[in-house]
């Protein structure tokens, strides 16, 4: 055998996995094995890889998928046709003009007086990979002893085919294959490899995985049976694309452990993996597996099931949930044995259905179920299944899954799943759609609506307790209830109070008091602002407003508009209705100043006007999710709100205001929002979350009248229009 470096040898990924058929009559299996090089003297005891018989008659349908090296031997005579290769001295020429000096330190030193045995034979080393570096090359020492010191050849890829060479002549005996020179691109394969050569076995195959020093990851195929058939010899393709016709490696079940092989390193990417021969006595798996090789160092594994003609069944899991909380996830595992120590296979519901999966292929007996992973928000479900399984049949156990006390499941109005979550987190917004969401309660309830509301004689606390809203914090388990709430959305004619006569009453405040504006101007029973077109209401319902501000627009501007009103009707029964604060809340500065304002402001009108009474409307509610779907910009939540109706709780205890509790009246008869072009999507019209509806409008109004006293018996018919 040469000891040098060929060169111009083109690179030819090599993809069987196989031991070299040794040259004799009868095919007898190779005896290879891989071990990793350690600096221990004792030998490990030699571990044949299982023997199987070839079958008499060639199984033409199950040939092993044609990879790269499949076209070896065409390759090899293509080469020797076309690439002259040197003779020894030619190449030992060759060599003092330009061997790499690397390769060439490196490269054992070899026993040329090593003792001949009866017999000779020959070890071929072939070098795989399918990275683009060059494995031209690369250098694998032919050692007697195990430390891998005393060299009888050393083999140069490239040098007798493009992925390998053979060293010939060897003396029967134990010999140790080990690489010394790795190519650029690659590192070192480490392991040292035994090869015994004897009558029965003139000639083996050292096939050597290239560790590539580029980003891979490599697929494991783990081949499962439970009949006791021999499995070891099953043939698993790894292909590159989904008809399994673009090989890229071959796994021999076996090979790497007794029920399964592992891949070369491949690139990272997308495989598909199918079994293309199956060992005489099992039944041949059809099913392609997809893996993924998404980052490097990835190992995944695909586990095959050996179906088979003898007497069997299935198992099928099928997992409830009282509140229809998701099972996915669940885990379970059919055992041999009652004490389910003798694991027989692992279902994960989910797979086989939302709520399910089925087990691959049992023998006929009595097996054992039990639940090894709960999903999310359950507990282990502690009973332990026993079912029997039938020839041809799939006994279905069905698991009750216990819900962890910790778990709060919210649930739809009518009782279907929303979401889960956690004692400790808070109550989540839900965004308004067909209705919209008050808040949670543990009483189910239909969706109210005004009619409803009137026709029961409860309102919707009556009716469902003193429900949390959204940002509260779950405090217990459970199952909660959507407390939904919905209005009209179309035209129609209803009545809207008049105030006592001598009775003005002001609406003060942001975008909110613009609704209610807009909807009595709208619907003719009051004057656009600056006409006086002799409406119902005019003189009756003044409004001091501004959509989008706060205290700072109405201590610079608004008050003195409210004076003037004010002055205009001096000697009438005054009535001003403040309703700011939604956007304040979020700003810490802004709210900081209410309480000395207010107390300031109504000290300047009762300058103007002594006997006017004065109210502040705390803040109704918002829906976070609602107002984030529409606009996204607003911050406001209701946390924000509840520390601004304290400040407002506060400005009125001094006896200067009297409080309109809007907040609790609105969670009590239902709040639905306006319909508005959205912020995020300009081209729909979507409920924003934060500016009351039409008829929600009506009904603050008609509140803030009734608290006041200022309503009279007189009504006037309106037509609210469609939301």
């Amino acid at each position: 055998m040469s000891l040098i470096l060929a060169a111009a040898l083109a690179l030819t990924p090599m993809t069987v996995f196989a031991a070299e058929t040794p040259q004799s009559e009868t095919s007898v299996q190779t005896m290879v094995e891989t071990e990793t090089t350690t600096n221990e003297e004792t030998e490990a005891p030699e571990t044949e890889a299982p023997e199987t018989e070839t079958p008499e008659t060639e199984a033409p349908e199950t040939e092993a998928p044609e990879t790269e090296e499949a076209t070896e031997e065409t390759k090899e005579t293509e080469m020797v046709e076309t690439t002259e290769v040197p003779s020894q001295t030619e190449a030992a020429d060759e060599t003092e003009a330009g061997k790499d000096a690397e390769a060439e330190k490196d490269a054992p030193a070899v026993n040329s007086a090593e003792p001949a045995a009866a017999g000779k034979g020959s070890i071929k080393v072939v070098k795989r990979s399918y990275f683009k570096p060059s494995i031209i090359g690369a250098g694998y020492g032919v050692y007697t002893d195990k430390a891998c010191t005393r060299a009888v050849d050393d083999l140069w890829i490239g040098l007798e085919g493009s992925n390998y060479d053979i060293s010939h002549n060897l003396a029967y005996g134990t010999y140790y294959v080990k690489e010394f020179y790795a190519p650029k691109g690659y590192k070192l394969d480490d392991k040292t490899y035994t090869v015994t050569l004897n009558q029965s076995n003139p000639s083996a195959t050292v096939t050597s995985f290239e560790p590539t020093t580029e980003v891979h990851g490599n697929i494991k195929v783990v081949r499962n049976n439970y009949f006791g058939e021999n499995i070891t010899g099953t043939g698993i393709g790894i292909y590159r694309d989904a008809a399994c016709t673009d090989a890229v490696d071959d796994l021999w079940i076996g090979l790497w452990e007794a029920d399964s092989d592992l891949s070369v390193d491949l690139p990272l990417g997308t495989y598909y993996v199918k079994e293309f021969y199956t060992v005489p006595g099992n039944c041949t798996d059809e099913n392609v597996y997809t893996i993924t090789l998404s980052k490097n160092g990835d190992v995944p594994t695909v586990t095959t099931i050996a179906p088979t003609n003898k007497a069997h069944g299935h198992v099928k899991v099928v997992k409830k949930s009282t509140y229809s909380l998701p099972v996915t996830g669940a885990g379970y595992a059919v055992y041999k044995d009652k004490a389910c120590t003798q694991s027989m296979d692992a279902l994960w519901i989910g797979l086989e259905g939302d709520d399910a999966d089925v087990s691959c292929d049992l023998p006929a007996g009595t097996y054992y179920v039990k639940e090894f992973s709960a999903p999310d928000g359950y507990d282990l479900d502690p009973t332990v299944h026993t079912v029997t399984v039938k020839n041809g049949q799939t006994a279905t156990v069905t698991s009750n899954e216990p819900l962890n006390a910790s778990t709060a499941v919210l649930l739809k109005p009518d009782g279907t799943y929303y979401t889960h979550a956690k004692v400790g987190d808070t109550f989540p917004s839900v965004a308004s759609v067909d209705y919209n969401v008050l808040g949670w309660s543990k009483t189910k309830h239909d969706v109210f609506t005004p009619d409803t509301i009137k026709s029961s004689g409860k309102n919707i606390v009556q009716a469902v307790g003193d429900y949390n809203v959204e940002e509260d914090t779950i405090k217990t388990g459970g199952a909660y209830y959507m407390v939904a709430f919905k209005e009209r959305t179309d035209s129609y004619t209803t009545e809207v109070s008049v105030p006592k006569d001598n009775t003005v009453v002001y609406f003060v405040g942001d975008s909110r008091i613009e609704h209610v504006y807009d909807f009595l101007a709208r619907d003719g029973v009051l004057s656009l602002e600056g006409h006086n077109d002799g409406k119902p209401l005019d003189g009756k319902i003044e409004f001091v407003k501004k959509s989008g501000e706060g205290i700072v627009w109405f201590q610079n501007t608004g008050l003195a508009e409210l004076k003037t009103k004010l002055k205009a009707h001096k000697g009438k029964n005054n009535v001003i209705i403040f309703n700011w604060g939604v956007n304040d809340a979020a700003s810490a500065a802004n709210s900081a100043k209410y309480s000395s304002f207010f107390q300031s402001t109504a000290s300047q009108l009762k300058s103007i006007d002594r006997n006017c009474k004065l109210y502040f409307a705390n803040v109704f509610p918002v829906s976070a999710a609602t107002l984030d779907a529409h606009d996204g910009r607003h911050k406001v939540n209701l946390v924000n709100i509840k520390n601004m109706n304290t400040i407002i709780d506060g400005i009125c205890k001094n006896g200067s205001y009297t409080k309109i509790n809007l907040y609790d009246y609105l969670k009590q008869y239902g709040l639905f929002w306006a319909k508005k072009p959205s912020s995020i999507n300009s081209d729909k019209w979507m409920y924003d979350g934060i500016h009351q509806s039409p008829t929600s409008s009506l009904r603050i109004y008609e509140y803030c009248l009734e608290q006041t006293g200022s309503k009279s018996s007189d009504t006037l018919e309106v037509t609210l229009s469609a939301n």
